[in-house]
Parts: C-alpha cells; sequence; structure tokens
C-alpha cells in the first residue's frame, strides 16, 4: 500500500518509508505542532488502512515516538536558522 523499500536485505523488518515526507512538509511550512498533528493523523490512517494485526500494534507506537522526536528535532533546528 506504501512505498516502502527494506533498509538491509537481511533484516526485512528494517524498512524505509516515506510516509514521513507530508510530515516534514508540513512542518516546514506550517509549524511544530501542525506537524505533529500530521503525524498522528498519518499514523491513524495507517491503522485504519493498512492494519497487519500485532505487529501494526507494537510497531506504530514505537513509530509515533521515534518520528516524534526526529520531527522535534528537526523543528527546534529550523526554528533556530
Amino acid at each position: 500500500m506504501y512505498f516502502d523499500f527494506p533498509l538491509l536485505p537481511a533484516a526485512p523488518f528494517l524498512r524505509i518509508e516515506f510516509s514521513i515526507l507530508p510530515v516534514l512538509v508540513g512542518l516546514v511550512v506550517l509549524d511544530l505542532p501542525a506537524a505533529l498533528g500530521v503525524l498522528f493523523l498519518r499514523s491513524l490512517l495507517k491503522i485504519l488502512l493498512n492494519n497487519q494485526g500485532v505487529s501494526t500494534y507494537i510497531g506504530l507506537p514505537m513509530n509515533i515516538v521515534a518520528l516524534g522526536v526526529f520531527v522535534l528535532a528537526f523543528g527546534l533546528i529550523w526554528k533556530k536558522e
């Protein structure tokens, strides 16, 4: 459903996906709270449209935390410049 590919062929669970791009665009165009809102909307749509059972319920909260920290750090660096 989403365009993603494995980071390493030997570890198929490490995947790179491009669903963070709308979050980063929201951060650059709008501001940090809007980007976090886009992140939660993206996660909600992902759980509704691409639910894969237990792996989604375990992996998605970790993904939200990791991307939230990434967006927060990027937003604070972007704001300084």
